[in-house]
């Protein structure tokens, strides 16, 4: 299963290093590059660019809020180079519109939607015991 991983601040980088660790293949990306380093020496592939995650089976977001979200996901491509049959898990907080809004587009891409914020700190997320609030519909596709 390939995984790309697009968000490495405080949560998002112990929670992609705990994928790699785990042996999933994991291409990740930031806003800012440099959080990406250390996930390369551990393995991982480094997108240049959100729309460069085209083969991956499962899209996890975990960004700062709603408008950032929708530039990297909707605006910088990611959700259209996801493949039919793809999953994202937004695992940043936003909004109930916004995540409905971003579930009707992943739906017209035919590409499943979970709202799976997290709860814990820093240090909870690099044991790989955060708390995980996952909801989604059927897709129907």
């Amino acid at each position: 299963m390939h995984i790309a991983f697009l968000g490495l601040g405080g949560m998002g980088q112990p929670m992609a290093t705990n994928l790699i660790n785990a042996g999933f293949t994991v291409t990740v990306w930031n806003r800012s590059p440099a959080p990406t380093d250390a996930l390369r020496a551990l393995g991982a592939q480094v997108a240049q660019s959100p729309k460069d995650i085209y083969d991956a089976d499962v899209l996890i977001t975990i960004l700062a809020d709603d408008a950032v979200t929708e530039s990297v996901v909707v605006e910088q491509g990611a959700l259209a180079s996801l493949a039919p049959g793809a999953l994202w898990i937004n695992m940043a907080t936003v909004s109930v519109a916004f995540t409905e809004a971003m579930e009707a587009l992943a739906q017209q891409r035919r590409v499943g939607y979970v709202a799976a914020p997290v709860l814990g700190r820093v240090d909870v997320a690099a044991a790989g015991n955060l708390n995980i609030l996952a909801a989604a519909r059927r897709s129907g596709f």
